[in-house]
């Protein structure tokens, strides 16, 4: 590439201060590289211009954080050289698994590496990610790992949670290939936990017949439609239950003998604005009154939205700079 010549401090306005951290406004840097749109390495482009932003931000930090690379992959942390190479053999496989499942075409993936970030412990983690959801009440769970989908997409994980971070980086990097789907956060959700299957030796663990009940009991009293808006993924009274609940939908979705060959397409038709009822009659030839149903039995379990709380359940995906269509 010794034809483009992009240096994220030489764009004027490209790097920010904000918050303690160095901060890029992609929209500056998409509008300098507008040049080398159709350039035929373009995708290297924009690996290089994450690469700078990792360096400055690794700069920040300390010289404990280093930068990783594999295949798909672009890694800043803190782990020893074993720790993080291990980090990226999972990470590839686990992102070829969800191309093969998902099918997001190049204009979908957009052009670029995929970034993730480990801050070292809860407290970098949080004041991280903080910048990004500003309005974030005390209400709110907490979390391990996060997708952005502001400015250049990237997954943020944190990497005081030893033990669970390689399920967390499949998990991210579902929501990752679904970013420019306007998919029902229950059916997002269900996928990225699914996704955590594709980390060697690791199943999710299987609902006992008290968890059944208390599933049941909870849906039966507060309605279902909080669940499908996304809003109960959001409180946490109701957190753990929805997580529960999208995950078992949608594995029973990938095991089912005739559903399984569709679940590709109801993937890339399903619509937050009717939380996927749409697309489940198309695709599976049933409401998702039934879905529900073959878990927590009869009940009034359709949604039932008005276009304007649905279509609002969620924000838009976001098309960030590097993708070729933002």
């Amino acid at each position: 590439m010794h034809d483009v010549d992009l240096d994220l401090e030489r764009i004027i306005g490209a790097v920010k201060r904000e918050e303690g951290y160095p901060r890029i406004d992609w929209s500056v840097v998409q509008q300098a590289a507008a040049h080398f749109d159709k350039h035929p390495a373009l995708d290297q482009i924009w690996t290089e211009l994450a690469s700078q932003w990792l360096e400055l931000l690794g700069n920040h930090l300390g010289d404990r954080y280093r930068i990783f690379e594999s295949q798909h992959v672009l890694l800043l942390s803190a782990q020893p050289s074993d720790e993080a190479r291990r980090f990226l053999e999972v990470a590839d496989a686990a992102y070829a698994r969800l191309q093969d499942l998902i099918a997001p075409s190049k204009e979908a993936l957009g052009c670029g590496k995929h970034v993730i970030f480990m801050p070292l412990g809860n407290d970098a983690y949080y004041d991280y990610v903080s910048f990004y959801h500003p309005d974030e009440d005390s209400n709110r769970g907490a979390s391990a790992g996060m997708h952005i989908g502001r400015g250049y997409k990237h997954t943020v994980i944190c990497g005081h949670a030893t033990g669970a971070y390689l399920r967390t980086m499949a998990h991210e990097l579902a929501h990752n290939m679904v970013s420019h789907l306007p998919l029902p956060l229950w059916l997002n959700e269900g996928l990225a936990q699914r996704a955590e299957d594709m980390v060697g030796e690791f199943r999710g663990p299987l609902i006992g017949r008290r968890g059944a009940r208390l599933q049941t009991r909870y849906w039966s009293r507060f309605r279902l439609d909080p669940f499908w808006t996304g809003k109960s993924f959001f409180k946490r009274s109701s957190q753990r239950l929805s997580y529960q609940l999208s995950n078992i939908l949608f594995r029973n979705l990938t095991s089912h003998r005739s559903r399984r060959k569709n679940v590709r397409t109801f993937l890339a038709t399903a619509h937050r604005r009717d939380a996927g009822q749409a697309a489940c009659l198309e695709c599976f030839g049933c409401p998702l009154s039934t879905l529900v149903e073959e878990f927590l039995g009869e009940g009034d379990w359709d949604p039932h939205l008005e276009t304007s709380a649905s279509s609002a359940s969620a924000p838009a995906p976001v098309k960030p700079p590097n993708d070729q269509n933002a």
